[in-house]
């Protein structure tokens, strides 16, 4: 029965470097911690250096076995050495190897020594290192153990059954160790914590970081926060890794990442090796693409949205085409093995914008990892399980697109859009300006500028102090800064001509010098834009002349002897404009010329009409109309013959009198 356990326990243990601790198996009247209070198995691991064996470190492990186990297994790592085993002998399967508990004592101790020294298989240079004075190791330092309870009638493990199987680690001289990593030497820690996730940033004391704890925390407390993928509350330990650790970063499990001590925080390693924590999934040979290329996209995305990068070196990231005739599909067509991070990343960003505009800014590439996330770790995403969830996501098939760009050489265009591509949280405020990301897309302003137009007010300023526009310099388009107008004109941003005088704000300051704010800027009664435009004089002297007439009343005093423009004629003569305007002129000669000829044609019929009743007086035939006429008609004609007479005399003698001027 122990070898088919011990095979079980192996192929289960080939996901433990990354999968995600889960519910326990509950059998019928098995003992769990939650109802005895303790495990029913305790393993506490211990780590320490071995300077007299460079390149490795000791390991032992200690058991505290319940009633409740009934059998026990403990899985080493191949390339470890055993030195010592208390109540448990080898058992060497063709599959893997592994220690029987004896079943007679309680605690079984188990004492191994570990090599530490590990290069790259694709970078070259260390990922793992013993230098003496301190040690930084990984991947094969990990002891699994399997226990049977026959109560349950089932296996346990420990990297699936935390509440069955509890595991301690500690060191003997200094140093931390988690699930997946650990460091013994001199070192201090640094935490932090967001809402949903902690981090632990552990600095060597050989440690020189390219950027503080602090901005390290920070950053990655803020991906934390708007980089939801997945809903694990948990913590994360970053180490640093000194020379001659390589550089970048790694990131071997779901809890534990290291970067090297060059890293600073516009690099975005830091970034990359935790979006690789969130990586929950599992995937295929045609798919292994797409882990680096969502690490990569998404440090320079959550990079650009802290405001940590610009909109240009975001666009360079995403944009290059280095390594474009690589098939992502088909790993042995790569050009170098980068080709998974540059043409990766380039194809996940022009997803992401596709599914962007298909949706209206609904839906993200987020929301894809987030359903492959939720898939079963033990199906792994293949290419067709990845156009269906993008098709789910993007409400309408995106297979052809897919097709051209994951399994051929062709590069997709990714826009060039700064504002698509921000993160879907409407209380970011990537600038730290005082508006939301939501509020700028609303106002049309950079989500990544303080002040999007130039004009040296802040957005937030235009758009709640002002109500100017934040992306225009100058919002009524007179020519004058909006905050030069507020700041040292105290002008109207919002309109042209602040004072209402007809003169535009910016002809007023720059052209005559006139105060913008002030539609009589002499005071002397005539607005400045009649000075200007109608009267010709200069509206910022009240008496343009000197003559001692202020030149409102030189210009409504019909007698004077100045102009309208209250100009003397260098010859003392008065200015023509003191003449009766051309209008009336003209007017009163066509009246006076109608009026002649009334006269003429009026007087004329009188006289003839008296003189033919004065021969029809004296017996000599006359017309009979001119007979029948009365005195009275008679009297009539002539008293509008003197009427006409003297009108038309007035209108040709004194004009000006008889129409008011």
């Amino acid at each position: 029965m122990i070898a088919s356990v011990c095979i079980t326990f192996f192929l289960t243990a080939l996901l433990v470097t990354s999968a995600v601790s889960g519910a326990a198996t509950v059998g019928t009247g098995s003992a769990s911690a939650s109802e005895t209070g303790k495990p029913p198995v305790v393993q506490t691991v211990t780590y320490e250096r071995t300077p007299d064996d460079p390149g490795r470190i000791t390991v032992t492990v200690e058991y505290d076995l319940g009633p409740d186990a009934d059998e026990l297994v403990v899985f080493v790592p191949d390339n470890s050495t055993v030195t010592n085993a208390k109540g448990l002998s080898a058992k060497r399967d063709a599959e893997f190897r592994g220690y029987e508990w004896n079943e007679v004592t309680r605690n079984p101790v188990m004492t191994l020594t570990v090599p530490v020294n590990q290069t790259s298989s694709k970078f070259g240079g260390l990922n793992y290192v013993d230098v003496g004075a301190w040690t930084l190791f990984g991947g094969s330092h990990v002891v699994h153990t399997a226990y049977y309870s026959d109560s349950a009638n089932d296996w346990f493990y420990t990297y699936r059954d935390t509440d069955r199987i509890a595991v301690h680690t500690r060191t003997a001289s200094g140093g931390h160790v988690e699930e997946e990593l650990g460091f013994l030497g001199g070192h201090t820690i640094h935490q932090t914590a967001s809402s949903n996730r902690s981090f632990e940033l552990i600095v060597p004391d050989a440690a020189t970081m390219a950027a503080s704890p602090r901005r390290h925390l920070a950053t990655l407390t803020e991906t934390a926060r708007v980089l939801q993928i997945d809903d694990e509350e948990e913590n994360v330990t970053v180490f640093v890794a000194p020379d001659p650790i390589r550089g970048g970063g790694l990131a071997p499990g779901p809890h534990s990442v290291w970067i090297h001590e060059s890293a600073s925080v516009e690099s975005g390693v830091a970034v990359h090796e935790y979006a690789h924590t969130r990586q929950a999934y599992n995937s295929s040979k045609s798919m292994s693409w797409l882990d680096e290329a969502s690490a990569d996209y998404y440090a320079s995305l959550v990079l650009y949205n802290q405001n940590a990068t610009s909109y240009r070196t975001f666009r360079d990231k995403v944009t290059t085409s280095r390594d474009a005739e690589a098939v992502l599909a088909e790993r042995d067509t790569w050009p170098s093995v980068y080709a998974e991070y540059t043409k990766g990343r380039r194809v996940l960003a022009a997803l992401d914008a596709k599914i962007r505009k298909e949706t209206n800014g609904n839906r993200t590439l987020q929301a894809v990892f987030r359903r492959l996330n939720e898939h079963s770790r033990s199906e792994p995403i293949t290419y067709d399980v990845f156009q269906r969830v993008v098709a789910d996501v993007a409400g309408t098939s995106l297979d052809g697109w897919l097709d051209s760009y994951v399994r051929s050489t062709a590069v997709p265009e990714v826009p060039d859009e700064p504002q698509l591509f921000t993160l879907p949280d409407p209380g970011l405020d990537a600038d730290d300006d005082g508006l939301t990301n939501a509020e700028e897309r609303e106002h049309g302003t950079d989500l990544f500028a303080q002040d999007s137009d130039g004009d040296d007010l802040t957005d937030v300023a235009e758009v709640q102090t002002h109500r100017t526009d934040p992306t225009v310099a100058d919002t009524d388009g007179d020519g004058l800064n909006d905050a030069v107008e507020l700041d040292e004109l105290g002008t109207d941003p919002t309109a042209s001509d602040t004072d209402d005088d007809e003169v535009a704000d910016d002809e007023e300051t720059r052209k005559y010098g006139i105060d913008p704010t002030d539609p009589d800027t002499d005071d002397d009664g005539l607005p400045d834009g009649d000075e200007l435009r109608v009267h010709g004089t200069n509206p910022t002297a009240r008496d343009a002349d000197g003559d001692g007439t202020p030149d409102s009343e030189e210009i409504t005093t019909e007698d004077s002897e100045r102009g309208t423009d209250g100009e003397r004629d260098p010859d003392g003569e008065t200015s023509s404009t003191n003449q009766p305007r051309k209008p009336v002129v003209v007017g009163g000669m066509i009246v006076a010329f109608v009026s002649f000829w009334l006269t003429i044609i009026t007087g004329g019929v009188g006289v003839t009409v008296v003189f033919l009743q004065y021969l029809d007086g004296k017996g000599i035939d006359v017309p009979d109309f001119v007979a029948g006429q009365s005195a009275r008609r008679i009297g009539l004609l002539v008293a509008l013959f003197v009427v006409l007479t003297v009108v038309g005399f007035l209108i040709v003698t004194q004009p000006s009198r008889l129409v008011g001027f």
